[in-house]
This record gives structure tokens, sequence and C-alpha cells, in this order.
């Protein structure tokens, strides 16, 4: 059996191959780049009005002088000609004619309705109220990295220099067993001693919040029945999950299931709480990487967060989601395991501070162990108490 951090390191050990593929600009959101991006050209690409006004050279302004406007520049329309000593009316985001320095707001000007216009301002600097060439980028600039992730400011950037078709890295293709002979679906009606599959929907959602459309198939616990299922997910996944059948009764047949299949197993126990027994391995041959967790609602929820959402977020080049340390609520107490202890707590915010405080709940089989949770604490495994205010070690969910 090994340490949490040593899982961890096994499963991120060796890197999936990373694969990119172009989409639509607006499929690209939370997505992430797989290529830098650079300035096609200066932004601004010309000197821009910053404000509705007039146009003027500022070295030749003077406090109560008249001024002749010559015209009205649009934004998008070329004013050809020169300014010198006269102004032109310009609206935002125009491009300042030629000899043109400055604008003057147009409610610091008053119109004589003749194609005159006085200001009301005792001062004019150069380049007032006008955006410089270049001043926000210059062409060949780097713009986004290599990377990042694609949000609403990285939309806007990718439309700005004409990157209609994004390179973005290949999100995964995960499936899901589910396993057990008293797991019946969602919408039937269990007997007495069967249960509805609630592991399947809560991983799907998991996934869907990485962006990821999984799959899933429900099993019964015959070694024919697993070993079709496997055979079939191994052809079609990068990653493989199965819920349940992964401790050492001896209706657990997933370990042996999986190594019949091919899968080599890197390691199966971890000393944490929830998630044991849980077992890892890859399927060489077909590059697949295969998660066996523990069949318990909270079990499944939280050793997905700590173990299986990592590698998942590798293959779009992402690192693990860092955890905070936050002090604690209230005193922690539990009996020695030697292992780590994984709670369900939520964060709150009082006269205090930012803190966190553990959930109460029944073990990993209670289906309500992560309602109103924000995430997990750590509780270490060589400490049978920990105390008001300690920092806390915490994954956000």
């Amino acid at each position: 059996m090994i340490e949490y951090e040593e899982a961890l390191e096994a499963v991120l050990s060796k890197s999936p191959a990373l694969q990119t593929e172009a989409v639509e600009l607006l499929a690209a959101g939370n997505r992430v780049l797989a290529n830098s991006i650079v300035a096609d050209r200066d932004y601004p690409p010309f000197e821009r009005a910053t404000m509705d006004g007039f146009a003027l050279r500022a070295e030749t302004f003077r406090p109560g002088i008249e001024y002749r406007v010559r015209g009205t520049v649009l934004a998008g329309r070329v004013w050809k000609g020169k300014i010198d000593s006269d102004c032109v009316e310009i609206t935002t985001g125009a491009a300042v004619p030629e000899g043109a320095n400055a604008v003057i707001r147009v409610e610091d000007s008053r119109s004589d309705g003749n194609g005159r216009v006085h200001f009301e301002c005792h001062d004019v600097k150069a380049w007032q109220n006008v955006a410089r060439r270049g001043e926000d980028a210059r062409g060949g600039e780097l713009l986004l990295e290599k990377g990042q992730l694609v949000d609403h400011a990285v939309i806007s950037v990718l439309a700005s220099v004409g990157v209609a078709q994004p390179e973005v890295y290949v999100r995964p293709r995960v499936s899901i067993i589910s396993t057990g002979d008293e797991v019946i679906p969602v919408d039937e009606t269990p007997g007495p001693v069967e249960i509805r599959n609630s592991n399947a929907p809560a991983l799907l959602y998991m996934l869907s919040a990485l962006g990821i459309q999984g799959s899933s198939v429900h099993v019964r616990d015959t070694p024919e029945q697993l070993e079709a299922a496997i055979a079939t997910m191994l052809r079609t996944s990068d990653v493989l999950i199965l819920t349940g059948g992964v401790s050492k009764g001896s209706r657990d047949l997933v370990g042996a299931a999986l190594e019949q299949a091919g899968v080599r197993k890197v390691f199966h126990g971890v000393r944490m709480k929830p998630g044991k027994p849980v077992w890892f391995g890859r399927h060489d041959s077909e590059g697949v990487f295969v998660f066996g967790l523990p069949g318990n609602p909270y079990s499944v929820q939280a050793t997905f967060r700590l173990l299986v959402e990592p590698l998942v977020r590798s293959f779009e080049s992402l690192k693990p989601r860092p955890s905070l340390f936050l002090p604690l609520r209230g005193d922690r107490n539990r009996s020695s395991s030697g292992r780590a202890d994984f709670f369900p707590a939520r964060v709150w915010t009082g006269p205090e501070g930012t803190m966190i405080e553990g959930m109460q709940h029944n073990g990993s089989g209670d289906i309500r162990a992560c309602l109103a949770s924000t995430g997990l604490g750590r509780h270490p495994a060589n400490r049978e108490s920990l105390s008001d205010g300690e920092l806390v070690e915490y994954f956000a969910w």
C-alpha cells in the first residue's frame, strides 16, 4: 500500500501523448490553446480617437480661437486630407487624420452651426484622447501563450487577430463501467436489498464539469460480463473508470478481470480514507489509463477528485488544481487509522476570516456525505486530532 502523494505521482508519471485539433472559435471556450498566438499587426493599427469630439493639432490650439470644422471622420472611414490650423469632427474609434494629434471632447465644445466651433478649455496636450498606433501590441508581439485556458477575454483576442479556428488540445475519451448485482438503473424501483446507480451519474457530471462527455455501462458481478465490457471500453477510451469490485471479497472481480484483459497494474491500495482499495493500471498497447474506484458514493467522488481528475486534466497539458491551506473551524478528532482522512468540508467566512469546517457524515456509503460541501479537507495520517485555527489542506471540488 502506498501514500496518496505516491499514488498521484504514479498516475501522472507517464504523461499521455498530447493531441491537437482545430475547432470553431466559439467551440474553443474552456479549451486549452495548443499553440501561441502573436499579433498579426499593430494594435491599434492606427492613431484612434478614444472620445467623440474634434481632432486638431495640439500645437495650434489657442484658447478662445474659433476653428473651422472641415468635415466629419467616422469609425471605419478614411478622411482624406491633412489637418493644419483647423479641425475635423471625429467619432470614437475613428482614425485620427494626418496632422492631428489630439481630440477635444465634444462636451468641451460649442458650435455656432455654421461650420465653426469654439472650445471651452484652456489647454490641449499632444495625444490627449488618442490611442497611439501599437500602444496595445506591436505586430508579431506575443499575445496568448500555449497552454492558456480559453475564456471570454481569450475569445476576444483570438477574434481580433483573425484566428477563426484555434488549435486546442484534444480532450480524452472517458468511459465508466459501474459494477454490482445489487445496483439497478435510476428509474427503477429497488427491491429490499437493491440500490440505484448513483456512481455513474455523479462521475458523468464531474466529467462534464471538465468539459468531457463521458459514457457509461453497468455490468453484473460475473467475470464474463465484466471482461466483455472491459474489452469493449479499452478499444474506445483513453481513460477507463470502473466503480466497485476492487476490494478483497469473493465478488470483487475487477482487478483480476483487468489483468486478464492485459491491463498492467501500477498500484492497488492507497493509505487514504476513503479510497483505500483504489486500483490503477495501464493498458500499454492501447494506451489506456484504467482506474478501479471503490463503490461507495463518497469514495467515488473523493477518489475521482484526488486521482482521476489530475490525469484527465493532463490530456490538455493542465497541471492538477492546487490545494489550499486554510484554518480549521473547530476541533476535529478521529480514531487512528494510519491513513490520511479526506473529509467533506465547506469553506466558511465569518468574523474570524475564511476557514473550513468539516461536515458530519456516516461514512463513505452515506449518500448525503457531499451535500453542502465545497471540497475535501485532509486530516494527516499521523494526527489523531486537529485544533481550531490549525491550517488544514483543502481540495476544492
